[in-house]
């Protein structure tokens, strides 16, 4: 996952976007747009989130044409304040559609906020 980015909407709703490359058999990847809900506990250091958006994709087919879809993207992830703009994240995402997806990324989330 490439170049995520959370800005706060409201209090603890956020949105995202991500370029996503699966690397499975059929070259999946896409934009993904993500509204998430993460509100923080423990003096702002601990967050806990959950999101649901689209996911923009194209696949590489056995004959080599590229196929466009768009497929439901959720997500659940946690993460830690290292630093006060800069969270240590652990996310589980499954992209839902005519075929299903498991990813788990972790990375470092920086606010902007």
């Amino acid at each position: 996952m490439a170049g995520v980015e959370r800005q706060d909407i409201v209090a603890f709703l956020g949105a995202s976007a991500a370029y996503l490359r699966l690397g499975s058999d059929n070259g999946r990847q896409g934009m993904a747009v993500e509204i998430s809900a993460t509100p923080r506990f423990f003096e702002q250091r601990l967050s806990l989130g959950i999101g649901l958006g689209p996911f923009l994709y194209g696949d590489t087919t056995t004959t080599g044409h590229k196929e466009i879809g768009v497929a439901g993207l959720a997500a659940a992830n946690a993460g830690w304040a290292v630093i006060p703009a800069v969270d240590l994240v652990v996310s589980v995402m499954r992209e839902f559609g005519d075929k299903d997806y498991d990813l788990i990324l972790a990375g470092l989330r920086c606010r902007f906020s």
